[in-house]
């Protein structure tokens, strides 16, 4: 069987996402040809800075214009309105995808982005290729792009994500509760002392892992700041991820206030970071806020971005695992709750785990094999 991983590098996420669906292909040691692609690197130029580029500069300083892009586009009625143009643009941006796809002939095809999903599923429509296509959903709610009547299977987060796809008219029998998909690492329970002894950590009364995605979006001077105020309670590691202008700021400002905290670039050993940690800050990515369900780490997210985000935090706060504030200032309040009573986060962590798909992955892999 000859089967294809892609994913779109528009974010950390999704990439993420389709790196622990391929390992869990190659950890079962198939003699299966399995090829793992992003999909942007058969696009043309100036789709592989734009795409990504515009997505970053939007979320971080034209919030209210994304907000009203996510709300329009995920509108049913203009979905349908502006499909034929939405799918030209897409197939003028990466003809070099479309005949990439024509010339391997790939059985199955697993897709953790909308824009492949779309292309793929447009190709199959058109009788040009006969892959069968797997389209993960790397959020808890549906926005309207992933919807595509040629998709073979959905596999998706929760019930509640089921739900929203049945209700868009696809069929129950497409649509598979997997989870989300992490690397199994994160299932993985590992010795805490020995990880706090090689990073270096202080032993406080509560241990917070503050991170911003792969771009370091966050308040995190101001919570550096404010959070000094318990310095003599807690530690901090944070996670600047590609972001090396806060790394700095934020170094200057810890030696200002004379606060020991841990400072980290990109960190390819988040794992370890969140089984030695008490709660996380972070956004409320689909991919992050599942790692830290699997890890049983209870999550404060940092004013979600309207749209996907915003639904993984509601979705995840009405479970019990998440508590969404939409300003530092309230942040800053709920971890002087938890400093006078702990049993927030035991409650938090025992929802956590109850919500936790650690097997996504693999499952995903058994089901890409079947449908063939």
């Amino acid at each position: 069987m000859k089967a294809l991983i892609v994913y779109a590098s528009a974010g950390i996420g999704h990439k993420k996402a389709a790196e622990a669906i391929y390992n869990a292909y190659k950890a079962k040691n198939t003699s299966d040809e399995i090829v793992y692609l992003d999909m942007l690197d058969k696009c043309n130029s100036l789709t592989r800075v734009a795409y990504p580029g515009l997505y970053i500069f939007a979320v971080k300083h034209l919030t209210w214009i994304w907000a009203l892009l996510f709300l329009m586009s995920n509108n049913r009625i203009f979905c349908r309105l502006t499909k034929k143009l939405k799918l030209f643009i897409e197939s003028c941006n990466c003809p070099e995808f479309i005949k990439y796809l024509k010339g391997e002939k790939f059985d199955v095809i697993v897709s953790t982005h909308f824009y492949a999903s779309s292309m793929v599923g447009e190709l199959k429509r058109k009788s040009q290729i006969k892959s069968k296509l797997v389209t993960v959903i790397t959020d808890y709610r549906v926005h309207a792009y992933w919807l595509s009547k040629e998709t073979d299977k959905f596999l998706v987060a929760s019930e509640r994500t089921k739900e929203d796809l049945i209700n868009d008219g696809v069929l129950k029998e497409k649509i598979e509760v997997t989870g989300i998909p992490v690397d199994l690492k994160f299932s993985v329970i590992k010795d805490k002392e020995s990880i706090i002894e090689k990073l270096n950590l202080e032993n406080k009364e509560l241990r917070i892992l503050i991170m911003g995605g792969g771009f370091g979006v966050g308040p995190y001077e101001y919570l550096l700041k404010k959070l000094a105020d318990f310095k003599d309670k807690l530690g901090l590691i944070f996670v600047c991820g590609y972001n090396r202008e806060l790394l700095a700021n934020l170094k200057g400002c810890a030696e200002e206030l004379e606060f020991e905290v841990s400072l980290l670039g990109y960190a390819d050993n988040v794992d370890e970071l969140m089984q030695v940690c008490d709660l996380i800050i972070t956004k409320a990515g689909g991919i992050t806020l599942t790692e830290s369900l699997v890890s049983g780490l209870p999550a404060i997210v940092i004013k979600p971005i309207p749209g996907q985000e915003e639904g993984n935090a509601v979705y995840l706060a009405s479970k019990g695992a998440v508590v969404a504030k939409k300003t530092p200032q309230a942040i800053v309040e709920f971890i002087s709750q938890v400093l006078k009573n702990g049993d927030i986060l035991l409650k938090m962590r025992q929802s956590a785990l109850a919500e936790a798909q650690g097997k996504a992955a693999d499952r995903m892999v058994e089901i890409a094999k079947e449908i063939v």
